[in-house]
């Protein structure tokens, strides 16, 4: 799944391959995740499984230990702030 942030929606992306990380990676990826607040890891796992396009939801929640419905209740909201964003006008 991939979530477009123009629309705020979840959409299927029709290239199936899934990326991971080497697992040494995962390991570090999960310790910065347990120093962070519940709150900032909600928003963490959302931007990975962001980053990482199709199959990224499942693949965080299973490296993090992290509920699906949570990473994609934070795409909602990374999508509700993406479309209320107005650039800083400077003179």
């Amino acid at each position: 799944m991939l979530y477009d942030l123009n629309k705020g929606q979840v959409q299927k992306k029709s290239t199936n391959k899934i990326f991971s990380y080497d697992h040494s990676i995962e390991q570090k990826m999960f310790l910065v995740y347990m120093l962070y607040s519940e709150k900032d890891r909600r928003l963490y796992s959302a931007t990975e499984a962001l980053k990482l396009g199709y199959g990224g939801i499942s693949y965080i929640s299973r490296v993090l230990g992290c509920d699906r419905k949570t990473i994609l209740h934070e795409f909602r909201l990374i999508g509700q702030l993406h479309q209320n964003f107005r650039p800083l006008k400077i003179k």
